[in-house]
């Protein structure tokens, strides 16, 4: 159980800090990229698990 809320403390974390970074950059190519990088992040925490589960045997 405690993995499972590790897990959901990343993801909210990180969907904070995705919101957080989008709010306060300038509308430019660099806010664009940030949040391309951001939904990368969040993609990846979101698989994690299922990475553990099919890796480890």
């Amino acid at each position: 159980m405690s993995q499972v809320t590790e897990w959901l403390r990343q993801l909210v974390a990180a969907i904070i800090l995705a919101g957080l970074l989008e709010m306060l950059l300038p509308n430019n190519e660099l806010k664009n990229v940030t949040k391309m990088v951001m939904g990368l992040l969040i993609m990846m925490i979101l698989i994690q698990p299922l990475i553990k589960v099919f890796v480890l045997p």
